[in-house]
């Protein structure tokens, strides 16, 4: 009889993936939502782009928890016996991931500073910044 543990595995697994995708393309959603007021610039290009990719690797690992193991499906959440095809060790999946989320991560994390470098804001006032309004003179 498999234990509880073992039968929620394996669909926490993909619901784990399933929200890190949603993570990071609510990152890269905000980023092109507030800093591409031109939907053709470059920047918003490398943000379509960067998307189209969160979504393949968030696709492609779901497949790999699903079929990765090789044996049937109904293994991964069967028997203690049944689960012996896919022992759960630190693979080369599991460091592919662990890689793979690391530099996606970073490149979200840097995507928008050239962006942000070129941002001038309004001059103003030492005071007026401190207070939130420009006085009338």
């Amino acid at each position: 009889m498999p234990t509880q543990t073992v039968q929620i595995e394996f669909p926490f697994q993909i619901l784990m993936m399933t929200a890190y995708g949603l993570i990071k393309l609510s990152a890269i959603a905000f980023y092109y939502r507030c800093l591409c007021p031109i939907k053709k610039d470059p920047f918003s290009i490398v943000c379509l782009v960067t998307a189209v990719l969160v979504i393949i690797w968030t696709a492609v690992f779901i497949l790999l928890i699903i079929f990765g193991c090789g044996a049937p499906i109904w293994a991964n959440w069967g028997s203690p016996d049944a689960r012996i095809h896919c022992p759960i060790s630190l693979t080369g999946k599991h460091i592919g991931l662990m890689i793979s989320d690391l530099l996606i991560d970073v490149f979200i994390i840097c995507l928008p500073i050239p962006a942000v470098s070129n941002f001038q804001p309004p001059t103003a006032l030492p005071g007026e910044r401190a207070y939130g309004f420009k006085q009338n003179m």
